[in-house]
């Protein structure tokens, strides 16, 4: 029987950390047999699409060492893979986990915030936001590229912004991608990760638009966000939809939508209020969308279908 493929796999715990070396070690474990396997592979990169400065190693245990020292300040993606033929072949990778290395008095990499992941915006001006995986004891300015082009050519920069996020002007019609990187004395950090997202004139007739093939909801915008963020979802069909807050204990915050939708393209606000009208302490807050139909079945019994996605939210005040 061969073994499942490493499940999840850690560095102290699974969570995003920040760690205290520049030379750490990678563990993983195998839920199941490991009957039959050979060796492992990790892979890690600085990159969170493993595009550039990619780094593996190969071991018959269930631990590696980096192959040289990590860069203060930076955030690393890696993932495990097997093999049950002394690495002649690969299996599928396991799940990706980051973390980041710690950035004393260094730059640190910042993570794109919003807005990402393709989501549409009616705003020609918006604010790109972003934030620090890890702090730096030093004062950092951010430097902002934005292109029209996903290679970064002919970009636009922002330079000596000393806040986590930026305000672009005058955008066209079209799809822009961006990217951020801070700046200490005597230090630079790393490019982020790559966000990407449309200008749209926000008006689209019922004619033109087109019907979504499934459900979905997209990144809020802006994200992190004071004192307002709008959410984008989309549904096939018409059905009864739900669309909560919950901060990271599980406990429901704020219900934004409990109601039957038309089929369709549908945005709502949250404007970091709770059920009861207070606003919520700044942090992080997940939003998940559950639709339900049911259908009838050949048995003339009903068949109950759900959805649900979860995405994450900061919400970030102004400290007295």
């Amino acid at each position: 029987m061969r073994a499942t493929m490493p499940a999840s796999f850690k560095l102290i715990r699974q969570t995003m950390l920040t760690i205290n070396t520049t030379s750490p070690t990678f563990y993983w474990y195998i839920t199941g047999s490991a009957l039959g396997v050979t060796d492992y592979r990790v892979t890690y990169s600085d990159t969170e699409e493993f595009t550039a400065n990619v780094e593996t190693v190969t071991t018959t245990n269930t631990n590696a060492d980096v192959n040289s020292p990590l860069s203060e300040g930076s955030t690393y993606w890696w993932y495990v893979e097997l093999s049950y033929d002394n690495g002649s072949t690969w299996e599928s990778p396991s799940t990706t986990w980051k973390f980041s290395v710690d950035a004393g008095a260094s730059a640190v990499m910042p993570l794109v915030g919003s807005p990402a992941n393709g989501v549409t915006i009616s705003d020609n001006s918006p604010v790109l936001s972003w934030y620090l995986p890890t702090q730096s004891e030093s004062t950092l300015s951010y430097e902002v590229e934005v292109a029209d082009n996903p290679e970064f050519a002919n970009v636009e920069v922002y330079d000596n912004i000393s806040q986590l996020n930026a305000q672009v002007s005058e955008l066209e019609e079209g799809e822009y991608y961006w990217r951020v990187r801070s700046k200490a004395d005597g230090s630079t950090s790393s490019y982020s990760n790559t966000g990407n997202f449309k200008v749209g004139d926000g008006v689209t007739s019922v004619e033109d638009e087109e019907m979504p093939l499934t459900y979905d909801i997209d990144q809020n915008y802006p994200n992190p966000f004071n004192p307002t963020t709008t959410i984008n979802y989309a549904i096939p069909e018409a059905n009864y939809v739900s669309i909560k807050i919950y901060n990271m204990l599980g406990q429901e915050v704020k219900t934004l939508v409990n109601k039957d939708v038309k089929a369709g393209r549908h945005t709502i606000e949250w404007r970091g209020e709770n059920n009861y009208g207070q606003k919520v302490s700044s942090g992080t807050y997940i939003y998940r969308i559950t639709a339900r139909r049911i259908y009838p079945s050949e048995k003339d019994d009903t068949l109950e279908v759900n959805f649900s996605k979860d995405n994450l939210s900061a919400v970030g005040w102004p400290h007295n």
